[in-house]
């Protein structure tokens, strides 16, 4: 018979059969518990004399294998879960099949371990695998997934546990590669978590395995989408960016499976200090389009960011060269999303006025754009900046002021209508209507169809237009000749002479 003393420190032996020590992993579906509350508390407590008291007071206790919660988690579970180290040493002693024992949500112990951060009991673990069982093995134990699809690595890496995952990642490099259920690898769940300190502990203990064949795999599609640890670092931290370009600077030309490159991305956001950092690497990345045809400083412009844009025409000045699948340049993309700041940025430059002029696949200039969302801010930034043509006319034939006038409200008006801003503003700026009969012009685009007074209106508009295009002309033409001051009157001895004619200095 055993000594008390001997009672109180070893759990009950249990029975040995001749299967191997650690069975092939099953689902655990949940059931009632077999863990009463005295011994799980004892588990918890990570007390090892409490749980072999436990387990003694109770002759229906259930031996150390088959103990399980309501949640399929064994007593090695919740050791681990509980950092006992100690207490998970115990019962792997007494009964080594827990090693890759499964609760219901198929996490081993192992998982529990990492999830929690008990690198001690992570190391243990790692340290007890045994080759005589594949479910036990080394990479049997490791890259076990849970119902998830995921390792225990996948864990430590998602709760920021750098011990648990230099653990892992020290006894299987491979690991840090190995995508789980929702396409995501270790080394990717870092970079997009922003954790500088664990890309760099994956990085580190990924060359120092020296493993070739997988390092040369390492940067590839490792998370969703098929988006690169670039893809997430460029959108987290300039100095994660700073690492993986030191370490693969290919990765930079990555793209996804919308055709973006992590160039893509940092447009996305406006980063200016990771646009100079890739760009000083390789200016290439500024020239790549996405499968829309859509290259990075259309998608700056179409989230408003001029001053990215205003920087990277430093680095790239032909960048305005670039022209989506429908031919629109970052200008076109800027106004048709209304991003007038884009614009702004660029006004009164030589840039502005050999951009404004570019027609799109349609026909339309970035004033017609302007027009069409009558946008009056945009419509004065474009008329004030030099070399911008007003009367550039689009595949339909229409000018910018052809929009204008088809765009105003034909009923009641109101002096701060963006729409008649817009027409005032083309107006007196020399923009004019296209040459065509106004019948023509009404027939075609129905004027009228609905209103005699639309018509009426329209007509007015027209004619106004035309006879203010005119007397615009005449004025211009007249003050290049008309001398500052005027001319005397008849009546006067001088009559006709100018006014100023004794102060010629003044004159001009």
């Amino acid at each position: 018979m055993a000594s008390p003393e001997a009672a109180e420190t070893s759990p009950p032996s249990t029975p040995t059969t001749s299967a191997s020590p650690c069975p092939t992993p099953r689902p655990l579906a949940t059931a009632p518990p077999t863990m009463g509350a005295t011994l799980l508390r004892a588990a918890r407590s990570g007390d090892e004399r409490r749980l072999v008291k436990a387990l003694l007071a109770d002759p229906a206790a259930p031996d150390l294998e088959t103990a399980a919660t309501a949640g399929g988690n064994t007593l090695l579970h919740v050791a681990a879960v509980g950092g006992h180290a100690d207490l998970a040493s115990l019962l792997l002693r007494r009964a080594p099949r827990l090693l890759a024992a499964r609760n219901a949500a198929l996490d081993t112990p192992l998982h529990l371990a990492a999830r929690a951060g008990a690198h001690k009991v992570v190391a243990l673990l790692v340290a007890s695998s045994s080759s005589s069982s594949p479910a036990c093995s080394l990479r049997g134990l490791t890259r076990a997934t849970n119902r998830r699809g995921e390792t225990a690595l996948h864990d430590a890496v998602r709760g920021g546990h750098e011990a648990a995952a230099r653990a892992l990642a020290a006894a299987d490099p491979g690991l840090v590669e190995l995508c789980g259920g929702a396409g995501e690898s270790p080394f990717y769940m870092a970079a997009a978590a922003g954790s500088l300190g664990m890309v760099r502990l994956l990085l580190k203990t990924y060359r120092d395995a020296d493993e070739e064949e997988e390092v040369a795999g390492l940067g590839s599609s490792m998370g969703p989408g098929g988006r690169t640890v670039m893809h997430a670092a460029v959108l987290t931290s300039n100095e994660m960016i700073r690492e993986l370009l030191q370490w693969n600077p290919t990765l930079v030309k990555e793209v996804d499976d919308s055709g973006s490159t992590p160039f893509h991305y940092i447009a996305s956001v406006g980063n200016i200090s990771a646009m100079k950092l890739l760009l000083r690497r390789d200016s290439s990345v500024a020239y790549s389009s996405d499968s829309n045809g859509l290259f990075p400083v259309h998608i700056a412009a179409k989230m408003g960011y001029g001053q990215f844009i205003y920087e990277l025409c430093r680095f790239c000045p032909d960048c305005d060269e670039l022209l989506d699948n429908r031919g629109r340049n970052f200008l076109h993309i800027a106004i048709e999303h209304k991003k007038w700041k884009v614009v702004w940025c660029f006004s009164g430059t030589e840039d502005l006025g050999r951009m404004a002029n570019v027609m799109d696949s349609e026909g339309n200039t970035p004033l017609h754009l302007a027009v069409k969302n009558a946008d009056q801010m945009i419509v004065s930034l474009l008329m004030a900046t030099k070399g911008v043509l007003p009367n550039i006319v689009n595949n339909q034939g229409l000018t910018a002021l052809d929009l204008a006038v088809l765009a105003t409200d034909k009923g009641i008006s109101y002096t701060l209508n963006p729409q008649v801003i817009i027409l005032r503003c083309l107006a007196w700026t020399g923009a004019v209507l296209s040459p065509r009969r106004l019948d023509h012009f009404i027939d075609e685009f129905g004027i009228g169809k609905t209103s005699g007074n639309e018509l009426k209106k329209f007509t007015n508009i027209a004619q106004n237009l035309i006879v203010g295009s005119v007397l615009v002309s005449t004025v211009t033409f007249a003050a290049v000749f008309t001398l500052p001051g005027g001319y005397i009157s008849d009546g006067h001895p001088h009559a006709g002479a100018p006014i100023l004619s004794h102060r010629q200095r003044e004159v001009w």
